[in-house]
């Protein structure tokens, strides 16, 4: 095996750890937050098209194969879910700041990094990758009327602008590695490259760094709002990944968990990297706050995945 290869997966293996050390290491070397909070767009841009270019196209098709499961899939992460979200957080007479901040995050695709994570934590990464490719799809053409249209969020730009955004966002990113990777495999006859999971890793790494820009000094403004948003987010994130785990539990565990976590882990991000000048101060606040559970979040699931799948037998989507 190749030196490089080697240290690829050396890195891979403590992937966990580096990504629960890279949100503290934002908060405490201030000097790099600014530093690289220009190029978060870019970073999103990447690790987009760095997970486009991973996908495993038949992989694709087996799993469109089963269009009932993939619309429920879909009604789940785009509508029941910010739905949900949403009457929750009137019924509990939260901040209508608060509840607008966790529909929006309930009503984006999937985190981009999200197949990734399975991978370091057990799951089925796989799936995960199908999922978010046909959820990241889909969801341009929703997403806009309920940030816009339903939840009058003040963009600065009409719904089918924000559709028009997204979609050359999100389409760059897939026409590009489509035409990548039919080119590689039309000359090599496959597509495998280790150091793509390397590179989605330090991407990782470099969106959270940057994206702390600011918290700090926010915080010691008004750390009442700060800690409100963090517990908001932690709350979040463990109930769509409960409720999604939950309500796909039919599948089996591995897929259930894989589906939570999908469920829970949102890329809210993917308004920064399509309308980088339109979004309020709060939901730049709550995208940067929103990464601590969730690049800390590995660290603990993986030993509580870990236990679960033991006791049952793993059984991926693929087997049905």
């Amino acid at each position: 095996m190749p030196i490089w290869l080697k240290v690829c997966k050396f890195i891979l293996n403590y992937a966990t750890a580096l990504l629960f050390i890279g949100i503290l290491v934002g908060l405490f070397i201030p000097v790099l937050p600014p530093i690289l909070s220009p190029f978060l767009s870019i970073f999103i841009w990447l690790m987009l098209f760095i997970t486009m270019l991973q996908c495993n196209w038949r992989r694709i098709v087996v799993i469109l194969n089963r269009p009932f499961l993939i619309a429920l899939i879909a009604i789940w992460l785009l509508l029941i879910s910010p739905g949900i979200i949403f009457l929750a957080g009137y019924g509990l007479e939260l901040d209508k700041k608060i509840i607008v901040l966790a529909v929006i995050w309930a009503a984006a695709p999937p985190l981009m990094g999200s197949p990734a994570l399975c991978r370091f934590v057990g799951l089925d990464n796989s799936l995960s990758l199908g999922i978010l490719m046909v959820i990241t799809i889909i969801a341009p053409f929703i997403m806009p009327f309920i940030v816009i249209t339903g939840l009058g969020v003040d963009l600065q730009i009409g719904p089918m602008e924000m559709l028009l955004h997204l979609v050359l966002f999100v389409g760059s990113a897939f026409g590009l590695a489509l035409t990548i990777q039919f080119t590689e495999v039309c000359l090599k006859g496959n597509w495998v490259d280790p150091t793509l999971d390397l590179s989605l890793l330090m991407l990782l790494l470099l969106f959270a760094i940057g994206i702390v820009d600011g918290v700090t000094a926010t915080f010691f403004k008004n750390p009442i709002f700060v800690i409100k948003l963090l517990v908001t987010a932690i709350i979040l994130i463990i109930a769509l990944h409960t409720f999604g785990t939950l309500i796909f539990i039919f599948l089996g565990r591995l897929p259930a968990l894989t589906l939570g976590l999908s469920s829970g882990m949102r890329n809210m991000a993917i308004l920064l990297g399509a309308l980088p000048s339109s979004l309020n101060p709060d939901i730049l606040l709550f995208l940067a706050i929103v990464q601590f559970p969730i690049y800390m979040a590995p660290v603990f699931l993986k030993p509580i995945f870990q236990w679960i799948l033991k006791r049952t037998e793993n059984k991926s989507i693929q087997n049905f």
